[in-house]
Parts: structure tokens; C-alpha cells; sequence
């Protein structure tokens, strides 16, 4: 399983709108199933002093250095999460026809890096996950509709367009000055393929009834670089510069074994609040869980008590119930951590919890 892979499980276990298009990489179904039956979508190939820990649902005071990349980016917004505003919007987050707007103006952005936020005030951000420059998801919803931005190496174009192309011919399309392809998956379902300098970038869209719905809902997407992108997202979102102190917020009540090296938690890239949580306790859990099984199999009864209690403690553990209100992740580990109480072999959690895809 790639660290791709194990970035859509966790997702799974969240609770969401069922996207349209549907279904995971083969071998996956057993696992999907046990963390979701909610949410399913389509698999490719994931010194600061520690602070309170606030839920995931809740705003965090941001970082100086964060704070600092905000106000380069607010200097340009009119609202939360929008760089440049095109389109002024009218009450509710209705479309207003913009004052002496001219009509079907090309902008070319002048960065080549997939990174895009919504104009559109109406839109949230619902999940980020950026497994490397090359590789990362964003989801924008409404009330009625979502947008999804998938971006992947050049290297899975081909696959991906050929499969989309099967029984289902594309028709060109432009995507923010880009010449790309547009497919129509089914009823108020739309997705384009669209290639960069070195990665390409998926959007997928439901709930656009029409074409011109789709034009509307695309015309609110702006480029934009990787610092403005990471000023205009959520406060859920665990940005590079906040990996350190949150994660030693979480670890906080966590027991970790002896010599484990908080610092691998440290990455550059951006992820969901209970996703970065469900790597910082992912990524202990299985250290734990290996100590158990290293210990059972050499007849340690004093190393298996050890790793069993450690384990047993993650009902206490401050991040998981905070994660709780958003998803599955906890009772998936819970079921494991049942088995190693009981002193049982617990054999299936490697692939159970992806272990071999976290960092450590």
C-alpha cells in the first residue's frame, strides 16, 4: 500500500457527501469497509513550545510565521480562503454579474504549480491532504455541490486518461487558460484532465446539473503558489510550519517507546487536522504494537504487559476523542488494541493500520 493509499483510508473513516465517482484500487474493499461505508473515492498508483490542544473542528491560533504568509495573501482578498477575487457575488453566495466585467478574458497564472483556491465565498474547504509537491487532494463543497482537485506526477497521466476514455470519448476543454479534456461521468458529474510542467491535475465535480454549471463553478478557481495556498486554508489544516507544535501536542498524553524521535512528524506538506492526528497516533500505535509482537514471540511476559498497557491507554488519549467527532479512526485502532490486551497475537495490524506506509 503506498502512502497515497493509506491518506484515503484515513479519509474514509470521515464522515462526508458520497462522491460520485466511486471505488477504491482492488484489495482495498475489506478495509474501506471496516473504516467507511460513507465515503468512497478512487485510489492512484500520503524548538516551538507545545500549546492546548483545540478540536479539530475548531479554530487555532496560527503560527507568527503563518500569520505572516496571511497577510501577504489577505492584502489581496476580500474574503476568507480567496486570492484575486474575478467575481463578485451577490447575497447567500449567488453569482452577481460583475460591473463592466469583459467577457471571456483568458488569464494565464503566472506559476505552474497545481495549487487552487475558490473565489466563491459559498465554497468551503472540506479536506486537504499533500503527500508531496507533486501529489496532494483538495475538496471545495456548497450546500449542494462538491469540487474535488486531485494533482499527480505526469508519469500517471496516460493510465488515467486512457481508463476515463473507455466508452466515454472526451471533448476538449480549457481549465484556467490550460487546454485540457472533459469527461461527462454521469448526471451532475464532470471531470477534467488537464496537464502541467510536472504533474497534471484531476477536477471532478458533482452536483453541476449543466455545462454552463460547471463553467460557473470552475470560473471561481484561481492558481496560486504554494505559500498563498497554505495562507488561505482552514485552521484545520495542519500546515508545514505547525507540524512540530502540533504534534507535540498530541504526543502530550501519548507513551512513546524509548529512543522514538518526535521529528518525524516535521514533513512540508499540508494535511487535515484528524488526518495528521491519525498519523502521529497511526505511527505510535504500530511501534507499540511491533514491541508487543516482538515480545510474544520471545515469551516476554514483562515486554507484552508493557506494550499492552501503552496501548490500552489510547482511550485516553486527548487526540483520539477529539477525532472521534469526525470519524472511525479510534474504534479501528480499538479493535486491535483489544486483541493485544487480551494478550491474543494480533498479527493482521500492519496492513490493518497501514504501518508500513507511516513515518518512524
Amino acid at each position: 500500500m503506498k502512502d497515497s493509499e493509506i491518506d484515503r483510508l484515513i479519509r474514509l473513516a470521515q464522515p462526508g457527501p458520497v462522491p460520485g465517482a466511486a471505488l477504491a484500487e482492488a484489495g482495498q474493499e475489506l478495509l474501506e469497509e471496516i473504516m467507511s461505508d460513507e465515503q468512497r473515492h478512487e485510489i492512484i498508483g500520503s524548538t516551538q513550545e507545545p500549546a492546548a490542544i483545540v478540536p479539530a473542528a475548531a479554530a487555532r491560533r496560527r503560527s507568527p510565521a503563518r500569520r505572516r504568509l496571511v497577510g501577504l495573501a489577505a492584502a489581496a482578498a476580500v474574503v476568507a480562503a480567496v486570492v484575486t477575487p474575478a467575481l463578485v457575488f451577490g447575497r447567500g453566495g449567488a453569482a452577481a454579474t460583475p460591473a463592466a466585467a469583459p467577457a471571456a478574458v483568458t488569464v494565464i497564472p503566472e506559476t505552474d504549480e497545481t495549487y487552487f483556491l475558490m473565489d466563491d465565498p459559498a465554497w468551503t474547504i472540506d479536506y486537504v491532504s499533500e503527500r508531496s509537491r507533486n501529489e496532494g487532494e483538495i475538496r471545495f463543497v456548497d450546500r449542494k455541490r462538491e469540487l474535488e482537485i486531485n494533482w499527480y506526477p505526469n508519469s500517471n497521466y496516460q493510465n488515467l486518461f486512457e481508463d476515463r476514455s473507455y466508452e466515454n470519448p472526451p471533448r476538449d476543454f480549457t481549465f484556467l487558460g490550460r487546454e485540457g479534456s472533459l469527461f461527462r461521468n454521469g448526471d451532475g458529474e464532470f471531470e477534467v484532465m488537464v496537464k502541467y510542467e510536472k504533474t497534471f491535475v484531476d477536477v471532478r465535480t458533482s452536483g453541476t446539473a449543466t455545462r454552463a454549471d460547471l463553467d460557473t463553478v470552475l470560473a471561481g478557481l484561481r492558481q496560486v503558489t504554494v505559500e498563498q495556498w497554505y495562507a488561505g486554508l482552514p485552521e484545520s489544516v495542519v500546515t508545514p510550519d505547525e507540524t512540530t507544535r502540533v504534534a507535540r501536542q498530541m504526543l502530550e498524553d501519548i507513551p512513546v517507546p524509548e529512543g522514538f524521535d518526535a521529528s518525524v512528524f516535521d514533513v512540508d506538506f499540508a494535511a487535515n487536522y484528524y488526518q495528521f492526528g491519525a498519523r502521529v497516533t497511526g505511527t505510535l500505535s504500530c511501534l507499540w504494537f511491533q514491541d508487543y509482537e516482538q515480545a510474544r514471540a520471545a515469551g516476554d511476559q514483562d515486554g507484552m504487559t508493557a506494550a499492552g498497557e501503552a496501548l490500552a491507554a489510547s482511550k485516553q488519549w486527548k487526540v483520539l476523542g477529539e477525532m472521534e467527532r469526525e470519524g472511525a479512526w479510534g474504534q479501528v485502532l480499538g479493535d486491535y488494541v483489544h486483541q493485544a490486551v487480551a494478550g491474543d497475537e494480533v498479527s493482521d495490524y500492519r496492513s490493518g493500520l497501514g504501518c508500513d506506509d507511516w513515518v518512524y
